[in-house]
């Protein structure tokens, strides 16, 4: 069956059962390669979970298992029929070993009853029994395996002729041992000169001047000396003289000596063909120890043969899969290349994108001296740009802030400066307070003056209302004047009509001067050069009762109000319009210095945050430009890595190629440290090698078969000569038996005459 299945094997090793055995045992068990039609080994792992959770990948455990305890334990599945060549009734066996080898040790489960295995029987196979239906499990979903690249195949065919190799060179190795060890044992057994040795002795013995002939001359003259004897004794019988009877005697005892010559002759002859069968024995014994020596020497030598060709074959596959991964790897080394020039291009155009930004953060921040810039055209860039950078406007908004602060705290002579801001703030903020407060002082003074005036968005009064309020003014200014002038009557006719010295008396009087006063502030009265207008006022009243019912006085008294009441507000500088619009104007000033210093403190702030903003930029780009120029230097080195370590690649590859297919000769004495397995020509030197080991091995055989048939010739002939002498030993007896007879005879004759 395994020569049938592997063709590629017989036609190296042949049909020899025990070399195509060998070769299963060293290579074709871990080959996946089938003994037998009854038994496969991948079917058997696959069906027995159990049984790959004991020995894994381990092929030889797996036949152990099955020969030791899978049969006894009817493990029928994996397309093993074991029902077929188990005898007795088998159950079929679907889980693990209730205690086989699997689990670690253990006798099997019981076994069951066969008949003698010379009687042939049927067997007759056993339903089993029905185990109850289980729900199938799901199988979980495999785990998807990424597929391997090119690389990673040529690599792993690479290792594998590696592997194949080196097990092919330990075949090799064990196979050429093997071989010498029994060719040695052939050369030990020494057949050859055992076979000269019994030739020699049976030369001894069959020669013509051998013991065999020595035997067959003592025979013939015993055989005269006993016809001899035979005769004298006829001779004494007839006529018993006793010369007769003494010639008879002394025939009788001449015949016994000879008789005696003949069984030593004999003797000696067995002896010698005693000797000759022995030593035909031992050679017949060395020849067929031997045979065997030359027969496992001519299959160790085939497998040799088989072993070097594999190993040839691996060579060669480790060559092909190295020109794969040359091929390979000097793809690999033009893409590197051509990434290397890709990344020096993207990382050059970085840099200058990253220094171009850093030109436009460093010009508009205002440092552009700062700049490293070693580019001639990017220098001139810089110098020929209009210089507008947020530190020029900071420096404008600065000092124009500076100039209004100076002018909030009337400094001058540019003593102010930004930290006097706070102070600035604060006298803007006073003086608009103070004009605020002024300005209220004003309204309400004009209000009073001037009630129902009304305003414009400016603060400024209306005209209309003014003119309203004025002649509004001015009646209410005759009216309370009339009223006056009443109540100054009316005291006046009280006082008349009272007590002088009494309460009441002193009441009036106070209600006089309070009317009298009254007019006063009314404005009826002005006062003179040395006198008060009340003075004036209480003067008239006593010199000549002024207002007492004198409509004259009254109308003069309205005049002067009047006029002092248009003076009051009209009046350029102290008059009420003239004081509120001072208010009003002195509030907008102090409410347009507050936003002017607003708006120089915002467009201050905002430069500055602008130029923080611009010096943040700078700094970051700088950052960039630095980190740039770091990371695009590291990028082009990797990229340099790449190529250095792909062209690298490719000469240790190439020298691997170079070194494999060289076809020089290995010779082991002399170079013995430098592996077989890494050179082609070593391989094939090994292989021609191994040729001409097997046609040594060949004539071995014929020659130790040579040998062996003559010593089985020599047996035969020794065989025949031990027959020989000891049939001649046999005779010599018998005539030695005879010729006693004959003496005895002799000795009894009765003399007569």
């Amino acid at each position: 069956f395994y020569a049938k299945m592997n063709p590629d094997v017989v036609a190296v090793l042949g049909n020899d059962a025990n070399a195509l055995f060998n070769h299963f045992l060293q290579f074709g068990i871990n080959e996946g390669r089938r003994i037998n039609p009854y038994f496969d080994v991948n079917a058997y792992k696959k069906a027995y979970p159990d049984l790959v959770a004991a020995f894994g990948d381990d092929i030889a455990a797996y036949y152990n298992h099955f020969a030791n305890h899978g049969i006894s334990e009817h493990r029928t599945l994996g397309g093993f029929p074991a029902e077929k060549i188990v005898p007795g009734a088998a159950v079929a066996y679907s889980g693990s070993s209730s205690s086989s080898s699997s689990g670690g040790g253990g006798s099997s489960s019981s076994k069951p009853a066969t008949k003698p295995a010379d009687e042939q029987v049927t067997p007759t196979p056993v339903t089993p029994e029905k185990e109850p239906e289980k729900e199938p499990e799901k199988d979980p979903e495999p785990t998807p395996v990424p597929e391997k690249t090119a690389e990673e195949k040529a690599k792993d065919a690479l290792d594998n002729a590696v592997k194949a190799a080196e097990d092919a060179d330990k075949a090799l190795k064990e196979a050429n041992k093997a071989y010498s060890d029994a060719a040695a044992e052939v050369g030990k057994q020494d057949v050859d000169g055992k076979n000269t040795t019994t030739d020699g002795l049976l030369a001894a013995v069959v020669s013509t001047d051998g013991t065999a002939s020595i035997v067959a001359g003592e025979n013939k003259l015993t055989s005269r000396a006993i016809a001899s004897a035979n005769s004298a004794i006829a001779k004494a019988q007839n006529n018993p003289t006793a010369s007769n009877k003494q010639d008879a005697i002394n025939a009788a005892t001449a015949a016994v000596l000879q008789a005696t010559d003949e069984l030593q002759a004999a003797n000696s002859n067995v002896a010698a063909a005693d000797k000759a069968l022995k030593a035909a024995d031992n050679a017949v014994k060395a020849a067929q120890a031997a045979t065997v020596a030359a027969d496992e020497a001519l299959a160790q030598a085939k497998s040799a043969k088989v072993a070097a060709d594999d190993k040839v074959a691996a060579v060669k596959e480790q060559i092909n899969a190295n020109r794969t991964r040359l091929a390979l790897a000097q793809q690999a080394e033009t893409i590197a290349n051509q990434n290397f020039t890709k990344v020096n291009a993207e990382q050059q155009e970085a840099v200058k994108e990253a220094y171009d930004a850093l030109v436009v953060a460093a010009k508009a921040f205002g440092d552009d001296n700062k700049v490293d810039n070693n580019d001639l055209a990017v220098a001139d860039k810089i110098n020929n740009v209009v210089s507008n950078s947020t530190k020029d406007k900071l420096d404008i908004a600065s000092a124009n802030l500076v100039g209004e602060i100076e002018t909030a705290l009337t400094l001058g002579q540019g003593n102010g400066t930004i930290n006097d801001l706070d102070r600035a703030k604060s006298a803007y903020t006073n003086a608009a307070s103070t004009a605020e407060t002024s300005l209220v002082n004003a309204k309400k003074a004009l209000l009073e003056l001037v009630p129902g005036a009304e305003f414009n968005a400016d603060g400024t009064v209306t005209a209309e209302s003014v003119n309203r309020a004025m002649s509004a003014g001015e009646n209410k200014l005759n009216s309370d004047i009339k009223a006056q002038f009443k109540a100054l009557k009316d005291a006046i006719d009280a006082k008349n009509s009272t007590t002088q010295g009494t309460p009441y008396y002193d009441y009036v009087t106070e209600l006089i001067d309070d009317a009298l006063q009254a007019l006063v502030d009314l404005g009826c009265y002005k006062a003179g050069q040395n006198t008060t207008a009340y003075q004036e006022a209480e003067a008239d009243l006593i010199n000549n009762g002024a207002y007492i019912g004198d409509s004259t006085k009254q109308t003069a008294a309205f005049n002067t109000a009047k006029v002092d009441f248009d003076k009051k507000y009209n009046d350029n500088q102290t008059g009420i319009k003239a004081v509120y619009d001072n208010a009003v104007s002195a509030k907008q000033g102090a409410d347009t210095n507050v936003e002017n210093l607003s708006k120089l403190v915002g467009a201050y702030e905002k430069a500055d945050l602008a130029n923080k903003d611009a010096e943040k930029e700078y700094k970051d780009a700088q950052t960039t430009y630095k980190n740039v120029k770091a990371s695009s230097a590291k990028a082009i080195e990797d990229a340099q890595e790449a190529v250095d370590a792909a062209h690298t690649e490719v000469i240790v590859i190439q020298q691997a190629v170079t070194s494999l297919e060289t076809t020089d000769t290995y010779d082991h004495d002399n170079d013995p440290l430098t592996p077989a397995v890494t050179k082609l020509g070593a391989a094939q030197d090994e292989a021609a090698k191994a040729d001409a080991q097997l046609g040594t091995a060949e004539r071995l055989v014929k020659d130790t078969a040579d040998e062996a048939e003559k010593a089985a010739e020599n047996k035969e002939a020794a065989d025949e000569a031990k027959a020989a002498a000891d049939e001649a030993k046999a005779t010599a007896e018998q005539n030695l038996e005879t010729a006693n007879g004959q003496q005895t005879t002799a000795n009894g004759i009765v003399v007569t005459n």
